[in-house]
């Protein structure tokens, strides 16, 4: 006995009857990828834009050790200002 045999009629019968969405989800699984992508890029652009904002508003003393606390793990010097 064949269990996957009712799944294979059901994604089957959904595929035809859903003619109209074979389009968009060829584009989907063609250009996903880059989609994804730019869209990440944008939201990283705009949110790094905002902490940069912030940091000149309210000074760049008090953010500083938060907002590159990953320094000491890549090896940056924005934190070296301590004396």
């Amino acid at each position: 006995m064949n269990f996957d045999l009712p799944i294979v009629l059901a994604i089957n019968s959904f595929a035809q009857r859903t003619s109209w969405l074979h389009g968009p989800m060829l584009a989907y699984s063609t250009y996903g990828l880059v989609w994804c992508s730019a869209v990440s890029l944008i939201g990283y652009a705009l949110l790094h834009r905002r902490l940069t904002s912030l940091v000149h508003v309210l000074g760049s003393t008090k953010l500083r050790p938060l907002l590159t606390a990953g320094s000491a793990v890549t090896g940056g010097t924005a934190g070296a200002t301590r004396s």
